[in-house]
């Protein structure tokens, strides 16, 4: 417990020091996951190199040229879990916007949440962070690849995406 305390204290005054403004952009260092307990990651496009517990999902796809299965999408549940820039689950969304700018897409159209999401420029790897209406604490993370053809989401007249 300890330890954990200690890296999210580690990873929080790095994150702490970026100022929205000058938020980098994202990278492929931002498409992986820490499992607090073990220190070990799981990457988006890498193979799958331990089990995750019951407090995330992840979605694997095989690649025929390599013979390796890739981790195509991850969501996790529980604080156990921490994005690159520090992100985990409770975190406020002011939290979020610290570490990673103004989203660049969001919805608030939801019954119960709302989410941001950060989509790399060429709209291949995204973070989406889904929030609790009422609070705005992140209740689930989500990194993954878009779909080939999946298309542009569309800004509604109430400033949301569809």
């Amino acid at each position: 417990m300890l330890f954990r305390m200690f890296v999210l204290f580690l990873i929080a005054s790095i994150c702490a020091g970026v100022v929205s403004a000058n938020v980098a952009p994202l990278n492929e260092s931002d498409y992986f996951i820490k499992f607090i307990p073990t220190g070990e990651t799981i990457q988006v496009r890498k193979p799958l190199g331990f089990t995750p517990d019951n407090n995330a999902k992840y979605f694997l796809e095989h690649n025929y040229v390599t013979g390796q299965d890739y981790v195509y999408r991850i969501t996790v549940y529980s604080k156990d879990y921490v994005t690159s820039r520090g992100i985990s689950i409770g975190d406020s969304a002011d939290r979020v916007r610290e570490c990673y700018g103004e989203p660049n897409r969001y919805s608030g159209s939801r019954s119960h949440y709302k989410w941001f999401s950060y989509i790399e420029p060429n709209e291949v790897l995204k973070v989406h962070f889904y929030l609790d209406k009422e609070t705005e604490r992140v209740i689930a993370i989500n990194w993954g690849i878009l779909p080939v053809g999946t298309p542009p989401m569309i800004l509604s007249s109430d400033g949301e995406y569809y």
